[in-house]
């Protein structure tokens, strides 16, 4: 295992910060109108810049479904090169 780059970050840069957007478009039959609180099961997911942890900005990446989700959580995780660590949930069932 390769040598740990370990830093001391600001407030506000400790975390490793994604979102995730749902579409709303088309819902609503009325032109330019949203219909509060719907919205397809489809969106994307991307990354914050965070200069502490080394994250530069990224191009969202698409879901296409909640099953989705999960895979496209991951893909964005491994382009930016994150590495996860068990916490004592997944250490129940991952054998390290």
């Amino acid at each position: 295992m390769g040598k740990r780059l370990r830093t001391v970050a600001p407030h506000g840069e400790k975390m490793i910060e994604m979102t995730v957007r749902f579409w709303t478009n088309n819902i609503s039959k009325k032109s330019g109108c949203i219909v509060q609180k719907e919205c397809w099961d489809s969106g994307v997911v991307y990354m914050h810049e965070n200069s502490s942890h080394g994250i530069a900005s990224s191009n969202p990446i698409q879901f296409h479904s909640m099953l989705d989700l999960p895979a496209k959580i991951e893909q964005l995780l491994t382009r930016r090169k994150v590495k996860l660590h068990p916490g004592r949930r997944s250490k129940k069932y991952i054998k390290v």
